[in-house]
C-alpha cells in the first residue's frame, strides 16, 4: 500500500470526526467552553484535511 492510499484512508475517519465536532459545537445544551473547544477542533481538523488533500492532489501518482 502506497503513501497516497494511507493518507486517503486516514483522511476518511478524520472527515467524520471533524463533521461530528462541527455539528456538536452548535448544541445549545453544552457549555460555551465545550462548544468553543469542539468548534476549534473541527476547524483544525478541516485545515488538516485540506493539507492532506492538497498533498494527495499534488503527488505525481494522483
Amino acid at each position: 500500500m502506497g503513501v497516497n492510499s494511507v493518507l486517503l484512508f486516514g483522511t476518511a475517519p478524520l472527515i467524520v470526526v471533524a463533521a461530528f465536532c462541527l455539528v456538536f459545537s452548535f448544541d445549545v445544551r453544552k457549555t460555551r467552553k465545550s462548544r468553543l473547544q469542539l468548534f476549534i477542533a473541527a476547524i483544525v481538523a478541516f485545515c488538516l484535511i485540506a493539507v492532506i488533500m492538497y498533498r494527495l492532489f499534488r503527488s505525481p501518482l494522483a
